[in-house]
């Protein structure tokens, strides 16, 4: 992948088959799993080195690139095919691998409490999507599914990793979802 299909990440959209108020691109998208990570590893992870933490970033930021050259493939399509194939055989897994080497070297050498970060923060970002720009009966359910997933991956990663602070993500994504917006009072910054 060169230079020139990372600029097209910000013209390559999310979200074509489902009715949307507007279409986020790849760019926005990763750049706000990123943040997102950033915010979860500060509450279930604050421990985390350095080295782990670009480590997570970096894959936060690569995840979706190869979407910038395939486009963004359908979820039910994408998980129709993991179902189909052994863990890691998937066919769309192979290409996006072999069209992003940067991709594929970060997410191989990730461990795996890091990849469940950047899942969670995946999924944060897909819902606070779906509620706020989703149109018409299929966003809610989507919505509902993003939700599912998030709290299993939740549960799931308690039992594996204990040690780090998972309820934290809960929290975090209903400040996401229902928390308000930080308003400047222009007249208290200026005195």
């Amino acid at each position: 992948m060169n230079i020139y299909d990372i600029a097209r990440s910000a013209d390559v959209t999310r979200w074509h088959s489902v009715p949307c108020h507007r279409y986020p691109s790849i760019a926005e998208h990763s750049f706000l799993v990123t943040m997102y990570a950033c915010s979860l590893t500060e509450q279930v992870y604050p421990a985390i080195s350095p080295e782990e933490k670009l480590a997570l970033l970096q894959f936060c930021l690569w995840h979706d690139m190869p979407e910038t050259l395939t486009g963004d493939l359908a979820t039910p399509l994408k998980r129709r095919l993991e179902a189909s194939f052994p863990k890691g055989d998937s066919p769309i897994e192979k290409i996006e691998e072999s069209l992003c080497p940067e991709y594929k070297r970060y997410k191989h050498h990730l461990p795996d409490r890091l990849k469940r970060i950047a899942k969670l923060a995946d999924i944060m970002e897909a819902m606070k999507f779906i509620r706020s720009e989703g149109k018409g009966g299929v966003s809610e359910h989507i919505f509902q599914e993003r939700q599912k997933t998030f709290s299993q991956l939740v549960k799931d990663s308690m039992t594996r990793y204990p040690e780090l602070e998972w309820p934290a993500a809960e929290a975090l994504l209903d400040e996401l979802l229902n928390g308000t917006p930080t308003m400047i009072d222009f007249v208290d910054a200026f005195q």
